[in-house]
């Protein structure tokens, strides 16, 4: 009988070991296999351009991310800026909002909606390469907030909000732009995405 216990314990350890070796939380599509953006909402033309589209297609998210994560308390909106003021501006997360049925959801990094999505899915076993390749590759698709936007050029990514489920699509959704320059009076652009 102890050699059988011994024996259920060894391969226990056997089977964790070898599940954390091959491990990758997350087999995140690369950005350059995913399809270019049919936005869904563009602001007026102007100095800036704002096009976005909130990702709510649970198959596309499955099939991009290998997890779903609005169900994770995470909602993707893509979104593509243009420059066509006469200066650089600069854009940056803390000048974004979504509006969702009288809420206020919060801009979230890459790095966080990674944590968010390992801890929804209960993820704890995982090597340290694939750790580190599944959060590269949720970061690749993340808009770029480092550089500011040159005259003339566009960026496009995607940023991440945290939201509770459900997530109130028919209430609308709104990205509202704030302070980016060429915008209205009080230095607003909103985008009803819903």
């Amino acid at each position: 009988m102890l050699s059988f216990t011994l024996a259920a314990k060894l391969a226990t350890v056997l089977l964790l070991v070898g599940a954390s070796a091959c491990g990758k939380p997350f087999n995140i599509k690369p950005r350059a296999e995913v399809k270019i953006a049919d936005y869904a909402a563009t602001s007026r033309p102007g100095r800036i351009l704002i096009e976005g589209i909130a990702l709510t297609d649970e198959d596309f998210l499955y099939d991009t991310f290998n997890a779903n994560l609005i169900l994770a308390g995470v909602l993707p909106v893509r979104v593509k800026v243009t420059n066509n003021s006469p200066a650089d501006i600069r854009v940056g997360r803390e000048r974004f909002e979504l509006r969702s049925g009288g809420r206020t959801l919060k801009s979230i990094d890459a790095d966080r909606a990674f944590k968010r999505l390992l801890s929804f899915y209960g993820v704890k076993i995982y090597n340290k390469a694939g750790y580190n390749e599944s959060k590269e590759a949720l970061r690749s698709y993340e808009l770029d907030f480092k550089e500011p936007l040159r005259l003339g050029s566009s960026r496009e990514g995607i940023m991440f909000f945290e939201a509770r489920p459900p997530v109130e699509e028919d209430a609308g959704l709104v990205l509202v732009a704030k302070g980016l320059g060429g915008l209205d009076s009080k230095g607003l652009l909103e985008l009803k995405l819903k």
